[in-house]
C-alpha cells in the first residue's frame, strides 16, 4: 500500500478565506444532504446524528460494527484514522455544530420526515474511542454532568437546532444523565413511576420537562429502539415495588414511554419477546389498557398524549389522509392542545374539540397504535376501517440515511480546501463500501495535502469561522438567538 504524501510545510491563511471557505463548506454541504436524502426511498429519515456515534465507522452501514466491545472500537477507531479521517478528539465543538446544523439543513429542505438524534446527547468516551452511547446497544450508559453543563456542552446542538428551524422530529437516547437529578427538583410536579436512575427514553423529566417545556420543542418526540440492552437490563428492576410490578415487561414498558411522554414508541415487542419470556401482543394491549382503567392519572395523561400524537403525526401524513379528517389541522398549533376552550377563538376551539372527539372515539387499540410502533400483528388486531391504519403503515417505515459524522466531517474539510485551491475533488461515493478508497484516494493526492496540512483545523481562526458561519445560519432562520451561539441564553 503506498505511503501518505508527506505533509508540506505549513502555509498560514488569513482568517478572512478561512471564513469564506467555512461558509462555502456549509453550503455545499447542506446541499450534498439535501440532495443524498431525496434520492432515499421512504418517508422518514432516522437522522441526522447530533453526537459521536459511530463517527470511526468506515466502509459499511449494515449492522456489522453496532454495540462493539471496547478492544473491537478500538481496532476500528485505528484503522479510520491510519486511511485519514480526522480524529475526533481534535474537533472543536464549534466545527461539530456547525456540521451538524449544515446537515439538519439540507436534510430539512428534502421534503422528508426528518428524525434528530439521540437526545439530549453524548459525552467523549474516557478511552476516545467514539461516543458511549454506542455501548447502550449492549448495557446501561450513564452520561454526567449538570444540567447546566450540558447546555453549554452536548445539548448546545439540539438547543441551536430547536431555535434554528423546528426539526419535525427528535430521538431520545437510551442513556440515563445526572442531570436528570436537577430536572427532578425542577419539574416535581411530573408523574414518574419509578424513582430512581431511568434512561432519557423513558424520563418524564428529559422529556416533558426539559424537550417540551424548557426547550419549547413542538415536534415528534420518538424513543430509539427499545429492543436495546440498556432498556432490558433497566427494565429488569424498574418495575420492582411500584404499580407496575403486576404486568408484563413490554406492557410496563409501553406504560413508561406513555408517562415520559413518547410519541412514537419504537419496537418494543420487535420479537415478541423481552428476556426469556413470551409475551403475546394481545397480552400487553389488555394490561395497558387494564392500567389506564385502574389509574385516572395516566388515563388522562395516555389519552392527552394519544391526541398530540395523532396532531403530530397528521400534520406530517399526505395531503389525502389530512382531507379525511372531520377537522382541519391546520387550524390547530401545537400550543392549543393544552389550552383550555375559553382561551381560543371559536374556530380554533371548534378544530381542537373535533380533535379530541375523533381522537376519543377510536378504539382502545387504535388509540395505542397511535403510539407504537410494535409488529404488524397490532395493527392487524385493530379495525379494517381504521384511519389510523394508514398512519400505522406511514409511520411503520424508516430509513437511515448514512448520516456518521467521520466521513461527513472529511467532506466538509474537503470542500474548504477546494475553496481555497480553486479546484475540486470527488464527494464520497453513494456506496459505504467505497468510502474508504475515497479517503484514500484524497490523502495520497498531493495537491489536495498541500492545501489541507497547510489548516490548522483546530486553531482559532477556524473557530472564529465555523462560529460566524453558525451565527448567519441562525440569523438566516429568523432565530432569536440570533448571533449568540453560545450563551446560555435559551
Amino acid at each position: 500500500m503506498a505511503k501518505l504524501v508527506e505533509a508540506p510545510e505549513k502555509r498560514g491563511y488569513s482568517k478572512e478565506q478561512i471564513g469564506v471557505a467555512v461558509s462555502a463548506a456549509a453550503e455545499k454541504l447542506a446541499g450534498y444532504t439535501q440532495a443524498r436524502t431525496r434520492r432515499t426511498s421512504g418517508p422518514i429519515i432516522l437522522g441526522p446524528n447530533f453526537d459521536d456515534c459511530y463517527y470511526y465507522k468506515v466502509g459499511s452501514n449494515s449492522e456489522d460494527g453496532y454495540g462493539l466491545e471496547t478492544a473491537e472500537r478500538a481496532r476500528q477507531k485505528a484503522q479510520a484514522l491510519k486511511l485519514g479521517l480526522p480524529d475526533l478528539s481534535g474537533l472543536p465543538r464549534e466545527f461539530t455544530s456547525l456540521l451538524y446544523l449544515s446537515n439538519l439543513r439540507g436534510r430539512l429542505a428534502s421534503g422528508k420526515l426528518i428524525v434528530l438524534k439521540h437526545f439530549p446527547g453524548d459525552a467523549p468516551r474516557p478511552d476516545g474511542n467514539g461516543s458511549p452511547l454506542e455501548d447502550s446497544e449492549k448495557r446501561q450508559v450513564r452520561i454526567g454532568g449538570s444540567l447546566e453543563e450540558m447546555e453549554r456542552g452536548p445539548l448546545r446542538p439540539f438547543i441551536l437546532a430547536i431555535k434554528m428551524r423546528q426539526p419535525q422530529a427528535i430521538m431520545v437516547s437510551h442513556a440515563a444523565y445526572d442531570m436528570e437529578k436537577d430536572l427532578r427538583r425542577k419539574y416535581p410536579e411530573l408523574a414518574a413511576p419509578c424513582s430512581g436512575e431511568t434512561p432519557a427514553s423513558l424520563s418524564p423529566f428529559i422529556i416533558r420537562g426539559l424537550l417540551r417545556r424548557e426547550l419549547g420543542f413542538e415536534g415528534l418526540v420518538m424513543s430509539d429502539w427499545y429492543i436495546m440492552g440498556a432498556i432490558g437490563q433497566f427494565m429488569e428492576r424498574a418495575r420492582a415495588g411500584t404499580a407496575l410490578e403486576g404486568v408484563s415487561q413490554p406492557a410496563a414498558l409501553v406504560i413508561l414511554a406513555i408517562y415520559a411522554g413518547v410519541n412514537n414508541i419504537s419496537c418494543p415487542l420487535l420479537s415478541g419477546k423481552f428476556g426469556d419470556r413470551m409475551v403475546r401482543i394481545e397480552q400487553v394491549r389488555d394490561e395497558v389498557e387494564g392500567y389506564c382503567l385502574k389509574n385516572r392519572g395516566f388515563r388522562a395523561i395516555f389519552e392527552s398524549l394519544v391526541a398530540e400524537t395523532f396532531y403530530l403525526k397528521a400534520k406530517n401524513m399526505p395531503a389525502d389522509f389530512r382531507e379525511s379528517l372531520p377537522f382541519r389541522i391546520e387550524d390547530i398549533s401545537f400550543g392549543d392542545l393544552s389550552r383550555e376552550g375559553p382561551e381560543l377563538p371559536a374556530e380554533k376551539a371548534a378544530a381542537l374539540k373535533a380533535l379530541n372527539d375523533y381522537v376519543g372515539s377510536l378504539p382502545f387499540t387504535d388509540k395505542l397504535l397511535v403510539l407504537t410502533t410494535l409488529s404488524g400483528d397490532l395493527a392487524e388486531l385493530a379495525a379494517p376501517e381504521a384511519r389510523v391504519k394508514s398512519m400505522y403503515d406511514f409511520y411503520g417505515e424508516g430509513q437511515d440515511v448514512w448520516n456518521r459524522n467521520g466521513i461527513l466531517s472529511l467532506k466538509f474539510r474537503k470542500d474548504v480546501v477546494e475553496s481555497l485551491a480553486g479546484k475540486k475533488w470527488p464527494d464520497p461515493p453513494g456506496l459505504p463500501e467505497n468510502e474508504a478508497g475515497w479517503i484514500t484516494a484524497l490523502m495520497h493526492d498531493a495537491s489536495f495535502r498541500a492545501v489541507y496540512d497547510g489548516i490548522d483545523w483546530n486553531g482559532a481562526g477556524m473557530k472564529k469561522a465555523c462560529t460566524d458561519a453558525l451565527a448567519g445560519l441562525m440569523q438566516q432562520a429568523g432565530s432569536r438567538l440570533g448571533g449568540q451561539v453560545w450563551t446560555k441564553s435559551r
